[in-house]
């Protein structure tokens, strides 16, 4: 079945409660666009495009041309599903823009999924035999420099049912990220995962240095210690280290991810399918790393909640990435965040409604209107 489609662009900025520092960058909002499918009899589907060019993604202005040019697309002529198995060469515009292209991804397979009827991630595994998951564990993401601060919130946090904490480190000096770290683990139930997160903030000595004072410290892994284009130098730290070593800016574009997994040089892949720029890749992805003994953990980029629910969504598709907790539970940083309600006991439940599961009236009366104008392109008519 094709369906004759109009496109809207509403393009949003989204205070955050509080800065969110990392070791290589720090944002207080986000600007994103959501875009909207309309069919004819009314159904609506939706994607989401959120660039953060720190994390080698486009800019706003080059993802918003993009979307544009794909509208386009979409109005030309009937959309059906060999749209999304021929994406590449139906979209080519999309094809340096990898939010943009995840939007539109998210949005046409957002549109099958409530057009089946079907939670997207259940639409998913249709035809495979396979069977999504309703729930998938969460890590909670904590930046706080305080030793005592970060203690406070990992009570919190346990109260709250988490079991799996992330710990942006390399902001501060190596001694402090330690009081930090320590003061987490002393904080925390025993069966809590301790995981850190460099963002590639140092060099290979430095990381050395890290993993040998954080080797009895319980931690889970460590994620992209060093710079993205340190590709051999990742696979000789990984090679001795008594830690697991993750990658996550060195993972994307997708191709790097698969040159990493060819040449053996980390431990784990943290996937981001809005940088990837695609749903559909990553899950084959993940099913490629897990044949080869390879763990996949999803997270995301600060995203609005459409973009995150897709996500979970995937992740709740592939029964080997269930095994970890995943980085979707960052909706507490914006106010009124809608998806806080699917988080619960350290776990996102994905719930039964069809597609990414969210009202249409809900979801434009979260996303504020921006200073830019939103853009509608309709069917043309004969």
């Amino acid at each position: 079945m094709k369906e004759s489609l109009s496109v809207h662009i509403r393009t949003a900025k989204l205070p955050l409660r509080s800065a969110f520092v990392t070791a290589g960058w720090a944002i207080s909002s986000r600007h994103v666009m959501l875009v909207e499918l309309r069919a004819e009899d009314g159904l609506r589907a939706f994607g989401e495009s959120a660039p953060l060019p720190a994390l080698g993604t486009e800019t706003f202005d080059r993802s918003l041309e993009a979307l544009r040019g794909a509208a386009h697309v979409l109005t030309a002529e009937p959309i059906g599903p060999a749209h999304l198995e021929n994406f590449d060469s139906v979209f080519p515009c999309l094809e340096q823009t990898p939010c943009a292209r995840f939007a539109v991804e998210t949005a046409l397979l957002d549109l099958f999924a409530r057009r089946n009827g079907l939670p997207l991630a259940r639409f998913l595994v249709a035809g495979t035999g396979g069977q999504a998951a309703p729930v998938v564990r969460v890590n909670a993401v904590l930046t706080e420099e305080d030793p005592l601060g970060i203690a406070s919130r990992c009570r919190d946090l346990a109260a709250k049912g988490y079991r799996c904490l992330k710990i942006k480190v390399g902001v501060f000096p190596l001694a402090v990220d330690v009081e930090r770290v320590a003061a987490a683990r002393e904080a925390s139930p025993d069966d809590t995962l301790i995981r850190l997160d460099a963002n590639g903030k140092w060099s290979i000595e430095e990381a050395r240095t890290a993993i040998h004072v954080f080797r009895h410290m319980g931690i889970e892994y460590i994620e992209q210690p060093i710079p993205a284009g340190a590709m051999e130098a990742l696979r000789r730290l990984k090679s001795d280290s008594p830690i697991p070593i993750a990658a996550d800016e060195s993972a994307h574009p997708l191709e790097r991810a698969r040159v990493l997994l060819v040449e053996d040089a980390c431990d784990l892949f943290i996937l981001k399918p809005m940088a990837a720029g695609t749903l559909v890749a990553c899950r084959s992805f993940a099913r490629e790393a897990h044949a080869a003994g390879k763990a996949v953990v999803f997270t995301t980029m600060i995203d609005g909640p459409v973009a995150r629910s897709a996500v979970a969504h995937l992740a709740a598709s592939i029964p080997s990435v269930l095994l970890r907790h995943h980085g979707l539970s960052t909706g507490g940083i914006f106010p009124d965040d809608p998806l806080e309600r699917n988080v619960r006991d350290g776990q996102y439940f994905l719930g039964s409604a069809p597609g990414i599961g969210f009202d249409a009236g809900e979801l434009i009366g979260w996303y504020p209107s921006s200073d830019h104008d939103a853009i509608s392109i309709r069917v043309p008519q004969d």
